[in-house]
């Protein structure tokens, strides 16, 4: 495969997904299947805009991104909840908060010390998300009762690296 794509396959008990980067168009596509939901995540990054669109029982999904005037609008429709995610740039801070049944979410990004975290508290998960902008890695774990996800991104390379740790990785 060229050093400008990955391809990630990850089967977990319920679903399956499959990310695909292309650095040289500079387009993104997710795309997840499972039981009762499907991804899609288009990345059009000429326009500045990212849609972000889920199916299933309960929600849609649509993220929009406007890069011009540094904001980020998250929102999302369901039975149960309500997200919106507004990014301040100049402030070099983020926060989303998600307020619902089972589970609150903050994410705040520090731009000065290169470093994200992103934690999510819930009945059956926790979520942390560290950024590390001096070896250009990033880490994504998720612990819940099903699975364990491990994302490690190196910018040099232009290459993005899903690991499933309930999956042999060959």
């Amino acid at each position: 495969m060229e050093d400008h794509e990955s391809v990630r396959k990850t089967e977990v008990d319920d679903h399956e997904m499959v990310c695909k980067t292309k650095v040289e168009d500079p387009e993104i596509i997710c795309e997840a299947k499972g039981e009762d939901h499907e991804w899609v995540l288009d990345t059009q990054r000429e326009d500045h805009e990212q849609v972000w669109e889920t199916e299933g029982e309960d929600y849609e999904q649509v993220w929009d991104t406007e890069s011009e005037g540094h904001e980020h609008t998250w929102e999302i429709e369901g039975e149960d909840h309500e997200q919106v995610w507004d990014t301040e740039i100049e402030g070099h801070e983020q926060t989303w908060e998600t307020e619902d049944e089972d589970h609150e979410q903050v994410w705040d990004t520090q731009r000065d010390g290169n470093e994200q975290v992103w934690e999510a508290e819930g009945e059956n998960h926790e979520q942390v998300c560290e950024t590390e902008g001096e070896d250009h890695e990033q880490t994504w774990e998720t612990e819940g009762e099903d699975h364990e996800q491990v994302w490690d991104t190196v910018c040099e390379y232009h290459e993005r690296v899903c690991k499933e740790a309930a999956v042999d990785p060959d």
